[in-house]
Parts: structure tokens; sequence; C-alpha cells
């Protein structure tokens, strides 16, 4: 196993996207999701969203799911129809904040979204109205109970999958 390798990237991925990592569905290796964001130049800090990407074919076709800037997807180990996302507000060029969205959830395999942030901390500022979600992880055996680390804010746990967040750094 991986004695050879073959590049494949989401169709429309230039140079400058900068894809953050990959999960595969468990229960169907062909099934993965990448993100990202674009980085707009080396010389002036600036991103702009990169997007959600979908392949069902093992890498050899991508379908971008969502515009977006996002640090960390996760997936329902029992049905990737059911997958987390966690965006983040970045700068773009011209130094205006786009706002996070928080946590993004969907159980149709990605073809709509859904805010899933009740519990969470909200109105941090006039700009920046939801935090940074960085880390999402996916309770194997119960996966109505999903984790999520707000940059900033903490861990957090829902233990109805996602609908409603509770502070749960207790210790920490």
């Amino acid at each position: 196993a991986g004695a050879t390798w073959r590049g494949t990237a989401p169709v429309g991925v230039s140079v400058g996207i900068v894809l953050s990592d990959l999960v595969t569905d468990l229960q169907n290796p062909s099934v993965a999701f990448t993100w990202g964001q674009q980085e707009v130049s080396r010389l002036t800090f600036g991103l702009i969203g990169g997007g959600i990407w979908k392949t069902q074919t093992q890498g050899d076709v991508w379908t971008k799911l969502r515009e977006g800037s996002f640090l960390c997807v996760a997936l329902d180990p029992s049905t990737s129809d059911v997958a987390y996302a966690g965006t983040s507000y970045l700068f773009g060029p011209d130094l205006i904040t786009i706002p996070s969205e928080g946590l993004l959830k969907t159980i149709d395999g990605g073809k709509t979204w859904k805010a899933s942030n009740q519990g969470l901390p909200q109105d941090l500022s006039e700009h920046l109205p939801l935090p940074n979600i960085s880390s999402i992880v996916v309770d194997r055996g119960k996966p109505e109970n999903v984790y999520l680390i707000a940059l900033g804010h903490g861990v957090y746990k829902s233990l109805d999958g996602g609908e409603s967040w509770f502070e749960s750094d207790g210790g920490i």
C-alpha cells in the first residue's frame, strides 16, 4: 500500500489554495471531503474562502459543495450524509473582515448546510459575531455526541447532533 501516488485535486483549485486536510467516509472509502483557504498574496496578509469539496470516486472527480473559509470538517462515522464544518473569519485583501458562520451542518451529503450555533459564544463584536471553529470530533460510539473547539473560548459539547452546545472544558 502506498507504493505509487498520483496527484488529484478538485477542479478549479488553483495555485494559492491551501487544502487543509482530508476526511474519508469510514463506511465507503470512495467518499472524501477536503477544504481549505485561498492565499490572496504572499506579500500582504489576505485569505479568502477556499470552500469545501467532495469526491465519491476516490478523488477522480470533485464537486465544490460550498464557498467559504473552513478550518475543519468532521463526518458522522455511521453516514457521510451528516457532516460538520467549522468556519473561520478572515481578512480579505482590503482587510475587511469576513465573519465566521460558526458551525455548519449538512444532513444530505453536503447539498445544503445550516448554521448550528445555539449555545456557542455569540455577538463577540460588531464585525465578529461568531467564533472560529478549529476542531470538530464526532463520537464514534454515539454520533449524537459532538465536540468542538471555539478558538479563544474553549471546548463545547453537543448531545443532540449539534443542535445545541454547552461549555465542556472544565479542568483543562
